[in-house]
């Protein structure tokens, strides 16, 4: 079987793609750009986010990818506030969650988590409140 343009190798990112192709994915997440890659590979999560952009080029699906917040200072975080602010230069598109009762939970409020997107260049684009369903890991729009 050939490999498609930018997949050769057989670092992680390679494997990933075969995998994906094989099973016909129609999405991949990458949980962590930061831990993307072999172990004892030195990879940045810059390099990574690059790989992710070419896996989602080559395959033709999209590719979602996690990355960590610097501590931002105001209520709502900017793209200026990701720890790896060059990951920027390859999205398209990026979601930035606050969930404010991580770091002080208020007894007996919903744990809100608030996905403001924003385009490459920064405009908010949109934005949604969800409720956080920590027993179940997930997010629902009903609080």
């Amino acid at each position: 079987m050939a490999t498609a343009p930018g997949l050769a190798g057989h670092d992680a990112f390679s494997r990933l793609g075969a995998a994906a192709r094989d099973i016909g994915a129609r999405l991949i997440v990458i949980d962590d750009l930061g831990l993307a890659g072999d172990p004892g590979q030195d990879l940045s999560p810059d390099s990574a986010a690059a790989r992710a952009a070419s896996l989602a080029t080559a395959l033709d699906i999209p590719v979602i990818a996690t990355t960590h917040l610097d501590p931002y200072p105001g209520d709502v975080p900017r793209p200026a506030d990701l720890c790896y602010p060059r990951i920027l230069e390859h999205a398209d598109h990026l979601a930035l969650l606050n969930r404010p009762a991580l770091h002080s939970p208020a007894a007996g409020r919903p744990d809100l988590v608030t996905c403001h997107v924003t385009g490459r260049a920064g405009p908010e684009l949109g934005r949604v409140t969800l409720h956080f369903e920590p027993e179940f890991h997930r997010m629902t729009a009903r609080g």
